[in-house]
């Protein structure tokens, strides 16, 4: 089945975008890179218009809408939705880091022997929930590596190196993290995602695992899928370290997933 790669980026980091582009192009299993770039973007009022430059074997693709971070997927899945197709992958990833050259096809590979699941090189696990008030369903569990283990994935503003892993067991999870990449299908999603994320669009992360709950697709963390190398590119906008009508990154992770608890019942204790 194919495979669509799609990001996308704001204008501070359209200057950095090459070596991050180039590395998804000239993976050993191609694929169609797209970048998905929105008319107009909430943060930048001010921005011109000036769509980056792209190397070959990159699409800018246009929507009309900025779904935040989550653009860098959202339009994709709608697209699909659309044209009725639920079975293409769609592999996103961030635009802020460079990407092995097996990474497609890592995840392809598992994606043979998991086909109805969404797929991730990084999770989380809520708070709050223990093994035992685990579904059988949604064992084993995925188990990150200590920080006193994990080393700071490794940072070059020119080439990839092999950094360090972050997961020592793979599992299931409750939150993808979304920065090391994850692989979806459409069809893997509920009619709510056409709703958009609302007050949530900061964090795209815990709003697409929502969404993936909602509709009771598991989300699979594999351990021998590395993360990518961090770039220093456009640090000033990273959203994680920005605020939100007083909130930062974790009061709206939380807010996130209070109101998709109060609203759909999703992450009881009765239904993990």
């Amino acid at each position: 089945m194919a495979t669509r790669i799609s990001l996308s980026s704001i204008p501070p980091r359209f200057a950095f975008l090459g070596q991050t582009l180039r590395s998804l192009v000239r993976q050993d299993l191609r694929a169609p890179v797209e970048l998905w770039i929105p008319e107009t973007y909430r943060r930048f009022p001010d921005w011109d218009g000036t769509l980056p430059e792209v190397p070959p074997g990159v699409t800018i693709r246009r929507c009309a809408l900025d779904w935040g971070p989550a653009t860098k997927v959202v339009p994709a899945l709608l697209e699909c939705l659309e044209a009725g197709d639920l079975e293409t992958d769609i592999l996103f990833c961030d635009d802020d880091s460079l990407y092995a050259p097996d990474f497609h096809r890592r995840f392809k590979d598992l994606r043979a022997t998991r086909p109805t699941e969404a797929l991730a090189a990084l999770g989380r696990h809520l708070p709050g929930f223990g093994q035992t008030e685990r579904r059988a369903e949604r064992m084993p569990r995925m188990r990150r590596l200590p920080r006193w283990v994990t080393k700071p994935v490794l940072e070059s503003p020119r080439r990839w190196v092999e950094p360090v892993p972050l997961v020592e067991a793979s599992g299931y999870a409750d939150l993808l993290g979304g920065w090391c990449g994850v692989m979806v299908r459409a069809g893997f999603f509920p009619s709510a995602l056409r709703d958009g994320p609302g007050e949530w669009w900061p964090v795209d992360d815990v709003w697409l695992s929502a969404m993936l709950e909602l509709a009771g697709t598991p989300i699979w963390v594999e351990a021998s899928i590395l993360p990518p190398t961090r770039r220093r590119a456009g640090g000033s906008a990273a959203l994680a370290m920005s605020e939100f009508e007083g909130r930062d990154r974790k009061a709206l992770d939380l807010g996130c997933i209070e109101d998709h608890q109060r609203r759909f019942g999703l992450w009881s204790p009765e239904g993990m």
